[in-house]
């Protein structure tokens, strides 16, 4: 159920299909659906789930139990509590008939979630316990780290801070083995907020970006919403009310644009006692009344009765449920005598499974020294570009720089003779100025090109290096990284040099920026890259449909390096954020 297995799944089913037949397939409209709910394009993936609905066979259980656990995500998403239980209700009725334990528990994490949220920590609690009982101790799912991350939550916002540390780790450790990288950034942010809460706003901050940068690599905008509120709320604490209201504003427009009303709700609320604060009572007037807009939208006495009534028949049929949950742990030992019979027939299949294995073998042998041969062509083209930018720097600095040296010092000692008119010891005095600073220019250029504390010393002082000439009065670079050793080769440190160089040049040439942030973390297998400044931002959209040498430099280098590449900008609120991350093998 990660993204890209459900886009490759469902590109499987279009490539055989024509565009009328895919309105028409059941499996094809789930796949797309989930896979718009992952990316938090929560109205799109209800009207996809609605469209599936129309179409699927009556029959067909485990697709109509898979439909209405969409379609209840979306509207759980989308604040709509009391309408995503009763879907999930129909879920479950659908699920159980199948006897499908793991999708039960699955929706019980959702259900645990919805509560926690609603902070009826006793129901979430009943959840979760009513799911673990249905994973029976398989913890290395995506159910059962939902129900770790509800659960943390719960003792964070009941002040046991250290037990809610406990689970986040546990669950940091889980979701890193199974290579589900949205449930690692859940908990990123589940142990930010509880370092920011327990005054210690350094490592919240550190965690907080951490989070951030899986999710604009995957394309999570509600989960980037949360995180720009936290950041907010974080900077509100830190008494830096410009960067709160910077992130606030950022997280109202995310959640806007894929319709995650709780989360705007949070962050105008906020908004709007930050402008109490700084006593802009207008702003702050004109932003309750939006906020109070939405809260209406999401709750009011009829929702409140709704939730209420779901709770008294969903304990009633939680009673009649364990009930035939005995009769189905019967038929499971009865499939269990049955499977052993099945155990022999299966025997005299081995022989040709352990054929088809190897021809597997064979072929994915093949795939791996083809994509081998690609990835060494690539990298000779971008050795031999590096080695003529090696070339050019030598010929500059042993050739037309020593040259101009010369010319320098022949100007200064033909300046120190006598007999010059004024009029000429003007002129020859700016002249020797200009080839000064051609000299300076020139060593300047064959330094960048070729940096030998780059070779010599590595990624982090290189970027020191390099900024340090930058940084003046009207334009300050920060930056900042792990104390880790970085496990980074030479090649993949001189691509992220290169990355850095055309973001700070894209940052001068364009943003009007006066300052300029760059973050470099060291995580277990990646590495992320962080270049935000306070310019002028631009329209993502509009740069990457005619995207320029520069952005597509960036985008080059980091697809060599395997990783992913994302903008975030706007010229409404200024400021430019570049997230880069890399795997490292």
């Amino acid at each position: 159920m990660t993204a890209e297995s459900l886009l490759i799944f469902a590109d499987s089913i279009k490539k055989n299909s024509s565009k009328s037949d895919l309105k028409k397939n059941p499996s094809y409209l789930i796949a797309m659906g989930f896979y718009h709910a992952k990316s938090a394009k929560y109205r799109l993936s209800n009207q996809i789930f609605k469209e599936a609905l129309a179409v699927v066979n009556d029959k067909d259980l485990y697709a109509l139990g898979k439909i209405y656990h969409g379609l209840g995500n979306a509207s759980f998403n989308m604040g709509e509590h009391p309408e995503a239980l009763k879907l999930y209700t129909k879920a479950l009725q659908y699920f159980a008939k199948i006897g499908d334990t793991k999708s039960q528990a699955g929706i019980h994490s959702n259900l645990a979630q919805l509560f926690q949220l609603d902070n009826d920590h006793a129901q979430a609690r009943l959840h979760v316990k009513t799911g673990l009982a249905l994973l029976e101790n398989q913890k290395k799912s995506s159910a059962y780290l939902l129900m770790l991350h509800a659960m943390a939550n719960i003792y964070g916002q009941s002040n046991f801070i250290d037990s809610a540390l406990m689970l986040d780790k546990e669950g940091l450790a889980i979701s890193y083995e199974i290579n589900l990288p949205e449930y690692t950034s859940m908990f990123l942010d589940n142990k930010a907020n509880c370092f920011m809460y327990s005054n210690r706003p350094d490592s919240a901050k550190k965690y907080f970006y951490k989070s951030m940068a899986i999710d604009m690599a995957a394309g999570n905008i509600k989960q980037q919403s949360d995180t720009w509120l936290n950041l907010g709320v974080l900077a509100s604490m830190q008494q830096q009310p410009d960067s709160a209201e910077k992130y606030f504003k950022r997280s109202i427009s995310l959640a806007d644009r894929c319709g995650y009303k709780l989360g705007k709700m949070y962050a105008l609320k906020s908004l709007g006692e930050l402008y109490q604060e700084k006593k802009q009572f207008e702003a702050s007037l004109k932003t309750h009344k939006a906020y109070f807009a939405v809260k209406d939208s999401i709750a009011n006495e009829k929702k409140d009765a709704a939730v209420a009534e779901w709770k008294a028949v969903f304990d009633t049929e939680q009673k009649e449920q364990e009930i035939k949950m005995g009769k189905v742990m019967l038929d499971r030992q009865n499939m269990m005598i049955y499977g052993i019979g099945v155990i022999s027939v299966l025997a005299l299949l081995t022989v040709y499974f352990a054929a088809k294995r190897n021809q597997v073998r064979k072929e994915k042998t093949f795939n791996e020294l083809a994509f081998q041969r690609e990835q060494k062509a690539a990298a000779d083209v971008i050795n031999a570009e590096e080695a003529e930018r090696r070339r050019i720097a030598a010929e500059l600095h042993d050739g037309v720089g020593q040259t101009m040296t010369a010319a320098w010092l022949n100007l200064q000692a033909i300046g120190a003779g006598a007999n010059i008119k004024p009029a000429d010891s003007e002129l020859l005095q700016t002249t020797t100025n200009l080839v000064q600073e051609s000299c300076t220019e020139i060593r300047g250029i064959s330094h960048n090109m070729m940096p030998d504390v780059l070779l010599s010393k590595g990624l982090v002082p290189a970027t020191k290096a390099f900024t340090a000439n930058i940084s003046q009065d009207h334009f300050s670079v920060m930056v900042s990284a792990d104390e880790q050793e970085s496990k980074l080769d030479k090649m993949q440190e001189l691509m992220l040099y290169r990355v850095i160089q055309e973001c700070v040049q894209n940052t001068i040439k364009h943003a009007s920026a006066t300052e300029l942030d760059i973050s470099i973390n060291h995580e277990p297998g990646s590495i992320s890259l962080m270049i935000e400044d306070n310019g002028k931002g631009f329209n993502p959209k509009q740069n990457l449909e005619g995207e320029g040498l520069g952005m597509n430099n960036i985008r080059s280098r980091v697809n060599y390096l395997k990783g992913t590449v994302e903008w975030n900008s706007s010229i409404e609120y200024g400021g430019t954020l570049v997230a880069i991350h890399i795997p490292i093998s």
